[in-house]
Parts: C-alpha cells; structure tokens; sequence
C-alpha cells in the first residue's frame, strides 16, 4: 500500500511540474507574441502615468533572450534577459541605452525612471504576470514587471485607451473613406471612390488603409472625459510609425484622394494630434444606420471622414424598423421575422454597396442560407412593392 501511495505521489509531482512548465513557458510566450505600451510605473508606491504623445509611446518586445524597447523621441533600452521557465520570472544580465532628448523635459525624466527600473536592478529577478482584461474596446492583455523592491511597471498589448469603443477595432469593421479636407479645401469623394478605399484598426494598434496602394501604420485612440457612448479624444501616430507601398490606380480622382490622404497621415506623423469622434449618421437606403469616425487636424485644418458603409445615392425612403434577425451573428442559416412587409424582396450587401443577394420573402418568417459568405458584416434591406424599405445589419462568423 505503502509503495502505491508513494508511485501515486511521484506521478501527481511529475504532473505538477510539468503543469508548472507549461504554463511557465506559455506566459513567455505570451511575451514574445506581443508588442507591448508602457501604460504606468508604481515607483515607490506613486502611480506615474506614461506620457501618450505621438513623439513618446514606450513600446518593448521581448525575444528569447531580450526585451528591446523603443521610446521614439528619447531614445532605446536594450536589455539581455534569461528567463526562469519554471517560474513567471527573468533575470536582467546586461542593459545598453542609446540616449537622446525630447524637446519635453517630461518625456526625458520618464524615460529615465523607466530605465532607472531595470537599470538598479541588474542581476537581480524580475517577477511577470499577464492578465486577460475586458474593457469597451474588448479583450486585451496586461503584463505588470515587478522588481526586488515591489516597483512595478505596467504595460498593455494595446496602444489605445480601453474605453474607445470596440467597434472601431471589430474583426467584422471596414471603414471607408467618405470624404477629406486638407487645408481647410474640401475633397469630394464618389461612391464609386468610397467604396475602393479601405482602411481597418486593431486593438494591438495597427492601423492599414488600402486606396492605390497599401498604408501602414500604428495608431491610438485615447478617449477624453466627454466621449458619451461613442467616444471622442485624441487620435495620433506613435513614434513616426508609418510605411507607403505605392499602387497603381486606374482612377485618377482616386491617386489624387491617396494622395491628401496620406498628406494628413503624414502631418500626424510629424507630431500633430488628431481629434476623433465617433458617432453614426441618418437612416440610408443600403446601410441603415451608418456609423463614422471623423478625424480633425486643428494644426492644418484638416479633416477625414470615415464610415462604415457606402452606398449611391437614391431617394427611397425607410419605415419604421420592424425586422427581427436571428441568430446574429449567424454560422448558416439566419431567420427572418418581420410584420409590415409583404410582399417584400430581401437583398443583402457589402459594406462597400455591392449586392450579393436578392430573394422575394415568402412569409412574415422567412430563412436564408448565408453559409457562403464570407466573415463580415452585411447589411440585409427588405423593399416593399412602393419602394419603402426597412434594414439591420447582421455579422456572418
């Protein structure tokens, strides 16, 4: 019996300790497989704030055996690291800086509490810890650092404030280009123009539009005390973030919309800050309920408008929405219910105003095999036979 016991009790600790290893190596993974922002440092129990400017946005990236960090305007910190893969911890061996300056004073005597904290400790162990957090803009990570003393530093896999409204980041969300401003001239853009742009943001930061050719880029959104329930704040390009991959357009009023586009990016790039706001416009024929970012920049006096949705114009009118869509989001087969159509045709659409399907209702509960389609978001109009017309959206997983 005795010697049961004792193979049992060998058996659990092999298991333990090969949990242990597990989940040791997957929070260095987690580590590794992200891009970090110095969101605050704990510095003898005083909270201090990283400073969000477009010249200042810590970012750090660990490899294997480093954690490189890059602080724009200020300078690097480079540090040599071993980690403890038993353990949620790394020990600093090595610490180079490459020193410049910020023309804010702020932003230096940040940075070098910043590498103060690594610095004093070489040689010593640093505990980590990530966490899942939720917040308005969606799931993120957090990784808090803490040294011998109980410093910490805490750092998230997101530039942007957690309270920006996540669907400007959605996985479904595409945003067009509706229309821009430089300089205070206005740039009229067409639906046909409108709907060849695209420009998508992630909660990680990335920031890629898609006109001729290919912008890409870093972004934040930082929200302000008076955003209300879409949010508004400050929107800019961290540490001069941005690469050009010039296309060709058969357009020429296209090249030319690239052209101021990438105008204002660059004026944002160079340090100015955006203002955002979001909100969504009037009921439309495709899109219903259009929602759209608007972006100012008060040093040039320039604006972009963004929306989620495009279409022609039409003079149709909408009744009061009545359609019930089910499930949503939708796998394969959605379930329509309504009560003030019949007869009605079914159509849906493209963010970008192209019609994919278009079907006569054949009862005030009707179905439709969406399986096909892709992931996204589409818009789904029922028109009765005088033109009026009532919309939802609906996500395809």
């Amino acid at each position: 019996m005795k010697n049961t016991i004792i193979i049992l009790n060998k058996k659990l600790s092999l298991f333990f300790i090969l949990f242990i290893s597990i989940f040791g190596n997957a929070q260095e993974i987690g580590l590794i497989n992200n891009t970090w922002y110095v969101h605050s440092m704990s510095i003898n129990s005083q909270i201090i704030e990283a400073p969000r400017f477009p010249e200042m946005t810590v970012q750090a990236f660990f490899g294997n055996n480093e954690m490189l960090n890059e602080m724009c305007c200020s300078g690097q910190l480079e540090l040599e690291i071993t980690f403890d893969n038993n353990q949620s911890t790394f020990e600093v061996n090595n610490v180079d800086t490459v020193i410049e300056n910020c023309t804010n004073n702020d932003l230096n005597n940040f940075r070098d509490l910043y590498i103060d904290f690594f610095q004093d400790n070489t040689a010593s162990v640093f505990e980590y810890d990530i966490q899942e957090l939720i917040a308005n803009m969606g799931n993120y990570l957090s990784l808090t650092i803490t040294n011998l003393v109980g410093d910490t530093v805490e750092l998230y896999n997101s530039p942007h404030d957690p309270q920006v409204d996540y669907y400007i980041f959605s996985e479904y969300t595409t945003w067009y280009l509706t229309g821009i401003i430089i300089d205070g001239t206005s740039h009229q853009i067409s639906y046909e123009t409108a709907s060849q742009t695209a420009v998508t943001f992630s909660i990680d930061g990335s920031f890629n539009s898609q006109i001729c050719g290919e912008i890409i880029s870093k972004a934040a959104f930082i929200n302000d005390d008076g955003g209300g329930a879409f949010g508004s704040g400050n929107f800019y390009i961290p540490c001069e973030n941005i690469i050009f991959i010039p296309g060709d357009c058969d357009d020429n009023s296209l090249t030319t919309i690239e052209q101021h586009y990438y105008s204002f990016l660059q004026n944002l790039v160079n340090g100015n800050i955006a203002i955002y706001q979001r909100g969504h416009a009037d009921f439309s024929d495709v899109c219903g309920s259009i929602e759209i970012i608007e972006l100012y920049d008060s040093e040039t006096n320039s604006w972009v408008f963004l929306a989620d949705c495009v279409e022609p114009l039409s003079t149709n009118t909408f009744i009061q929405n009545s359609v019930v869509l089910y499930p949503n989001p939708v796998n394969d087969i959605l379930f329509i219910q309504t009560t003030d159509c019949n007869p009605c045709t079914v159509k849906i659409y493209t963010p970008n105003g192209k019609l994919l399907y278009k079907e006569s209702l054949k009862a005030s509960q009707d179905k439709i095999d969406v399986k096909e389609l892709s992931t996204g978001i589409y818009f789904l109009v029922m028109e009765n036979d005088i033109g009026t017309k009532q919309f939802q959206k609906f996500v395809k997983k």
